[in-house]
């Protein structure tokens, strides 16, 4: 059973901004980051432990081919998966801030 995905307004702010800047750097960039993400989101919910804990009980999941990471958390009882941020892997990590 595939949990559904929420992005907090936190990552969808997150997924509009990357997605602009790789539009604005190469025209269908943008939509190639989209649809890379999406298939990771649905790896995601397909299988939900699939990536580590990292802090918290939030796991990170690379987005292939684009140096971001999502970071989500499982929501058991009602079958999500929220998405908190997505943050290039060089900034500091959330959950240093």
């Amino acid at each position: 059973m595939a949990f559904s995905v929420a992005l907090s307004p936190d990552a969808q702010n997150d997924v509009l901004e990357i997605y602009y800047y790789y539009e604005n750097k190469l025209n269908g960039l943008g939509e190639r980051f989209i649809t890379t993400l999406d298939k990771r989101l649905y790896l995601i919910s397909s299988t939900p432990g699939i990536c580590p804990v990292r802090y918290d009980n939030i796991r990170c999941s690379l987005v292939p081919d684009f140096p971001y990471l999502i970071h989500y958390e499982t929501d058991l009882d009602n079958g999500r998966i929220i998405v908190y941020r997505i943050f290039h892997t060089s900034r500091k990590p959330l959950w240093e801030e």
